[in-house]
């Protein structure tokens, strides 16, 4: 698509302020595309410093450790990692010591990773979308009339609040929200990967992960993420799908404590009778999504000048045709699973592409 230049800044709606929502919106503020600057608007139910278990971001580690494989279908993803993975070194870092080789492991691997508060991580970049001018509203959506209703109610809702201006781009970030109302197939690809999470008194000097399949389901794992200059640190944890449980497992408790203690990694939270304080427990739900995330512009399939949805099984000259709704352009960022912070950043500058390469007039 060839992009046309305008004068007239666009009014953009994100809806979601998880990782993905808010670094989309920080990422077009801070771009040299689209120009001029677009006018950014976040609505959200919940925003940093809320916590809710479908509110997942505040509930992540979170560190940076490729998912990638090293096959075709992963190119996205490796790419999405690397540029976040450099942005965030671009930042100020600090070097911890190499770890340890555990009992019961037959290799490792030492790299230098990127460890995230995701709190304060949270918070900042809120504060940077403020600073630079993007707008915010807390507020539910009603998703019962599908992807149409939700942006009508995005629209009315911008405008109730004061904001003027067509909207011209809505960006969906909803994470697993977006299976009420995305439609069809594409609602039926996302299911919750839950996860539980203990917070423990202690900051270990150095991010662990233990590769393998643990627990009777093989859904378990072990992972240790200082939150810096907190004197703090979070343990894990398990990546359930389909589980729905709200509720703290205190027998995954027990085990994700018990492993710790097994394979070395307790040192840095044991007080002197060998006790290991655990502050908090929390859970949260991945969006996980079948397929791996959905960055995309939102497109129509016409065969023989028929829309995809009345020409199942037919063949023919299909097309892909950008959709707009009510004159709304529609970008999806969601889906990322347990990819979301290292990801953030190459997918959010993959949606500032996107956008860059639309006919907006």
């Amino acid at each position: 698509m060839n992009s046309t230049t305008s004068t007239i800044p666009k009014n953009i709606i994100i809806l979601g302020a998880g990782i993905s929502g808010l670094q989309t919106a920080l990422s077009l503020l801070t771009s040299e595309t689209p120009s001029p600057k677009p006018k950014i608007t976040i609505i959200a139910k919940h925003f940093p410093g809320e916590k809710n278990p479908n509110y997942c971001s505040p509930w992540a580690g979170a560190d940076w450790r490729s998912h990638a494989s090293r096959n075709e279908e992963d190119r996205r993803l490796r790419g999405w990692e690397e540029i976040t993975y450099k942005r965030w070194n671009e930042m100020e870092l600090h070097n911890y010591p190499k770890g340890i080789l555990g009992e019961g492991i037959r290799k490792s691997v030492y790299f230098n990773t990127v460890c995230v508060d995701v709190d304060k991580y949270l918070s900042y970049l809120l504060l940077r979308i403020k600073t630079l001018g993007g707008l915010t509203i807390g507020s539910e959506i009603n998703t019962n009339d599908g992807l149409e209703g939700v942006i009508r109610s995005c629209k009315g809702l911008a405008k109730e609040n004061g904001i003027g201006g067509e909207v011209d781009i809505f960006i969906n970030c909803t994470g697993l929200a977006a299976g009420k109302f995305v439609g069809g197939d594409e609602g039926e690809k996302l299911f919750p990967v839950r996860g539980q999470v203990l917070m423990l008194r202690g900051e270990t000097r150095v991010c662990k992960t233990l590769v393998g399949d643990l627990g009777e389901k093989g859904d378990e794992l072990l992972y240790v993420i200082p939150r810096p200059g907190s004197g703090r640190s979070v343990v894990g944890g398990c990546k359930q799908a389909n589980n729905w449980d709200s509720n703290p497992d205190s027998q995954l408790t027990g085990r994700i404590l018990q492993r710790l203690k097994d394979i070395g990694w307790a040192d840095d939270f044991m007080d002197e009778n060998g006790h290991i304080e655990v502050l908090d427990t929390y859970v949260g739900f991945r969006p996980g999504r079948r397929g791996g995330a959905r960055v995309e512009v939102e497109v129509e399939v016409e065969v023989d000048g028929e829309k995809e949805g009345d020409v199942i099984g037919k063949r023919g000259n299909a097309k892909a045709k950008v959709k707009k709704i009510d004159g709304v352009y529609i970008l999806h960022n969601y889906g990322h699973a347990s990819g979301g912070y290292q990801c953030s950043i190459g997918c959010a500058e993959e949606i500032v592409r996107l956008i860059a390469g639309l006919e907006l007039e």
